[in-house]
Order: structure tokens, then sequence, then C-alpha cells
């Protein structure tokens, strides 16, 4: 069977790009290997439930756009690295940038009045569904509007107002998440300061019906910037070990509950069975499933029943379709998605993501998940030869702009075997939105460096 060849093969790959990329476990080829690895194991159980039986397309999609990935990576890595140079200024590595409390105070702020005008639009939203009876029942309401709309709902647009502040208060909350793992990593404590905006900035995203967000903007930023900081302390000799593979293992396995329970927070959570812990572990881990694996059996669907050649207006409408989406707004052009969306097997609700790969191929087949996959992989390849092969990478700010890059795309790696986050979030209206929030924020906000005491 296919699925158990990919496996295989995923495995081996897995492997290889850890021993090319100097054991860095967390090299976006070891991530993006390892995470389609896990994405085939979690099918492997519900084959018969979803009838999985993997084509052959579905195999050469996912092979190929992984190699694709691979090759340009490691080649564009190569030739960077051994012209490795210095550039920016001279800045302790054992330092973070300075904000006041003062301005801290302000953000939070900030944050709340972003918080009051989502409030405001979700219960313009609920309000023309119907569906007022309660906080969750609005964010339902939100949900099924953004995520269920396929240009055929008649929903007010979400205001000018709420979109840019909302962008610049997810912008400027990656600083603090920034300097929060700096300071973490080096010194071994918590800054307050940080800790008080991520709070709002959850609330944000909850308020969203989005745990994902959290994610994006929190949890992965975080993670990155520590481990770089960490790995940068000690030479980039990595230090994996049982113990922490061990404690990496029972944090998933208490991950996987909360996500999945956190639903009743986002008022998704009505058929969650709560009687027994076992239950509960039961059903977390079928939904882990959905959400880790179920994407292959997705995308094989649309490659072998629904996949129609031409369908795109424009060469990269599907693959960029942040920037399309945005162009046929400005243009007044009515688009419908019939991008085939939700999709229930044998019963069973699988959701409507199916890995990055399903766009490149509607807009270009094979030759599209080649060409944007290794595009892809050539710029991670890059942005890493910034973060580790050049020196003194900050500016006067003790800011590492490529490290804050890479913290906040990583993860359209991580999520790959999920859907196409790269290409939605660079080429699209909301990376120039990002990149003047980023100039607003350190010139409004940021105020000069303050030096950290290492801890090893």
């Amino acid at each position: 069977m296919l699925l158990h060849v990919m496996i295989g093969f995923l495995l081996i790959l897995t492997m290889i790009t850890y021993y090319f990329s100097n054991k860095d476990y967390l090299s976006a080829p070891v991530i993006l290997c390892a995470t389609f690895l896990l994405a085939a194991l979690m099918c492997e159980p519900y084959i018969y439930i979803w009838y999985f039986d993997m084509s052959l397309t579905t195999f050469l999609v996912v092979i190929l756009g992984i190699l694709s990935f691979l090759l340009c990576y490691y080649v564009t890595l190569c030739k960077k690295k051994d012209n490795s140079k210095i550039v920016g200024l001279s800045v302790p590595m054992y330092a973070v940038f300075s904000i006041t409390w003062k301005k801290t105070i302000l953000f939070a702020l900030f944050q709340v009045f972003v918080i009051f005008l989502c409030l405001q639009y979700i219960n313009e939203i609920a309000t023309a569904f119907n569906m007022t009876d309660s906080l969750s029942q609005k964010i339902i309401a939100y949900r099924l509007s953004v995520v269920a709309n396929n240009g055929t709902l008649d929903i007010p647009p979400i205001p000018k107002l709420m979109a840019y502040s909302r962008k610049f208060a997810y912008i400027g909350s990656l600083f603090f998440v920034y300097r929060m793992a700096v300071i973490r990593a080096v010194s071994k404590k918590w800054d307050i300061k940080s800790i008080i905006i991520v709070v709002s900035t959850v609330i944000l995203s909850l308020l969203e019906g989005s745990r994902g967000a959290v994610l994006l903007h929190i949890v992965f930023p975080f993670l990155i910037v520590f481990y770089i900081y960490r790995m940068r302390m000690h030479s980039w000799k990595s230090r994996f070990t049982i113990r922490k593979l061990v404690i990496f293992f029972i944090l998933t396995m208490v991950a996987m509950v909360v996500f999945y329970s956190s639903l009743i927070i986002v008022g998704r959570g009505d058929d969650i069975g709560l009687d027994s812990v076992g239950e509960l572990i039961s059903d977390s881990f079928e939904q882990l499933a959905i959400y880790w694996g179920a994407e292959l059996k997705l995308l094989d669907i649309y490659l072998t029943q629904e996949y129609y050649p031409g369908t795109s207006m424009f060469f990269g409408e599907h693959t960029f379709s942040g920037f399309y989406d945005w162009l046929y707004l400005k243009l007044g052009i009515v688009t419908i998605n019939n991008d085939f969306g939700f999709r229930t097997v044998n019963g069973i609700f699988l959701g409507n993501v199916y890995t990055m790969f399903k766009s490149y191929y509607i807009d270009a087949g094979f030759f599209g998940v080649i060409l944007f996959s290794g595009i892809m992989g050539s710029c991670f390849g890059y942005m890493y030869y910034r973060i580790r092969y050049v020196k003194f990478p900050y500016n006067k700010r003790a800011i590492d702009v490529w490290l804050l890059m890479y913290a906040y795309i990583y993860y359209s790696v991580a999520l790959a075997f999920f859907s196409n986050w790269f290409y939605t979030e660079i080429v699209s209206i909301t990376l120039l939105q990002g990149v003047i929030s980023y100039f607003l924020f350190k010139y409004f906000f940021v105020e000069g460096i303050e030096t950290l005491k290492g801890r090893k």
C-alpha cells in the first residue's frame, strides 16, 4: 500500500535531513519531513474507517513537493554559507530591546480597543445570522461567515479600522513574544510585560474562534526564537536527549487533550464527552488524527475524484489567493469559491484542508508542485543562512530582523501538511500591512536595549 511506502520513505528522508542539517532537529527540512511523516502515521489506524487507499498521484505530489523543497533549500544554503560575512552592528548576543512599562500598558490598552472592535463586528455578524443567545453562539456565527463563506453569503465586510488595527496588534505582540523568548533563553526568567501582552493576544485570538492563531502568533514564534538563542549560546551543538524526548511526548499528549477540549471555549465543543478521562483521551486522539492526518485523505479525494484542470483564471490564482482575493475585491470582481471544501467520509467529518500541495497542483499540476515548493525551500534556506552563518545579525535595537521574520513565518513549514500558508502570507496585502506595522511599532514602542545576564 502506497501509504506505507510513503511512511518508510519519509522516515528515511527525516533521518537524512537531520544529518544534513547538522543535527538541528528544528530546521525547516527536518520539520517538513517529520510533520508529513506524522500525518501519514496518523492516517494508518484509520485507513479502513476513512476508506483510504492512497493513489499514485497523491503519493507523487507529496514526495515530489517535499524533495523539491529539500533540494532548493540545501542548494541555496550551501551556496550562501561559504560566503559568511559580518553585517549589522556588534550588539551583544545577551541583549534585547527595551519597552517601558508605560508603553506596555499603552499597547495593552490598544489591544483592548481592538478586542472591542472585534466584538462589535462579531455582534453584527451574529445578528445577521440570528445567533445572539450567547457569546459562544456569536463566535460560531463569525467563524461560519469567515470559514464557510464560498462567496454566496451576504455578510458585511470587515471594517478597515478593525482589519488594520488587528494586524498591528498581532505584529506588536510578536515583538513581545520575541522579547519574552530571548529573556527566557538567556536569563531563564519570565518577562511580566510580555506575559501581559500575550494574554491579551490569546483573548483576541479566541474571540475570533481561532485556536490556530495562538499557535501562529505566540507558540511557534516563542519556540523558534527561544530555540535559536539556546543553540547560539551552545555554539549550535544539539543537546537532544532521551529525557527531552520523554518530556516532549508527555507535553504533546497533554496539549492534544487541551487543544481538543478548548473547542468548548470557542463555542464548538457541544459533542465533547467529558464523562471519563478515557473517553476524552480517545476522542482527543481521533480528533488529532483528523487535524494531523486527514489532509492526506482529503488531498487524495481531491486529486482522484474532484480535480478539473484549467480551473484557474490566472496563473497562481489559488497559490497566491491572498493577493488575488484582495485584487478582485478592489476591482469589484465577484468570484464563487468552488474549492471543494468540507468533506465527510463514512459519517466522519474530516474538515476542509488538503495540504499546501493542493493549491500548487491546481495552478500548474506537477510543475506547480515542484516550482512553488522549490521557491519556498530557497526562501527558508536563505533565511536560515542569515540566522546561523551571518555574524552580528542585530540592528541597533538588538533585534535580529531575519530571526523575527523566520519565527513569524515558520508555521508555514510546520503546518505545510495542513494548508498553503506560506504564499497566502508572503504574496498578499497583509505582507505590506505587516511591514508597516513592524516599522511603526519599532519607532513608537521600542526604546534602546538592555543587557541580560546569561545563564547556561
